[in-house]
């Protein structure tokens, strides 16, 4: 785990899957509840690829004593990567930000933006979990590009990139 705190204008924390220490640092460490102003947090899949960047102004995270951070993030901004590069970019009010299940949750006026093909997808609360690759969009769902509007839906998945979208019935049978 890699964490800059103090006189730094943001604190930034980034983990995955822990490299091996040496055996002195193998006991847990106490959880510690901190509430800071700036953070990053950076969340690497099983095979140490990016998976996302969330960015806060505001936050209440759990640092675990196994190096991993969960916690509730106000006004975000981040990336969801997909081979270890940028496939889109979102802002959300609220995130909830969990390490150790590689889950990303967003609440509030959701928005990606995926950088190719461009396109826009809006919703009032969206999931992002690595292990599947997948955006789970909920509530007023809405998808457009320079040239269509399609919605409201109830809830649609979707790839990172936004290239594959379906209903939960359709990606199913994918």
């Amino acid at each position: 785990m890699v964490a800059a705190c103090g006189s730094s204008p943001r604190n930034s924390v980034e983990t995955g899957k822990n490299p091996a220490r040496p055996k002195a640092e193998e006991e847990r460490l106490p959880d510690r509840q901190v509430r800071t102003d700036q953070i990053e947090i950076v969340q690497r899949d099983d095979q140490r690829q990016i998976a996302w960047k969330v960015r806060s102004k505001n936050s209440d995270v759990t640092l675990r004593g196994d190096g991993l951070v969960s916690g509730r993030l106000e006004q975000v901004q981040g990336e969801v990567f997909s081979q270890n590069k940028v496939a889109s970019r979102f802002r959300a009010r609220v995130a909830e930000a969990d390490q150790a299940q590689q889950r990303l949750e967003l609440r509030g006026e959701v928005e990606f933006k995926s950088l190719e093909p461009p396109l826009t997808l809006r919703a009032d609360q969206v999931v992002w979990h690595a292990q599947t690759r997948r955006l789970r969009a909920q509530g007023n769902v809405r998808l457009s590009s320079d040239v269509y509007e399609m919605g409201p839906f109830r809830e649609l998945w979707a790839s990172p990139d936004l290239r594959e979208v379906g209903t939960p019935e359709t990606w199913k049978t994918k």
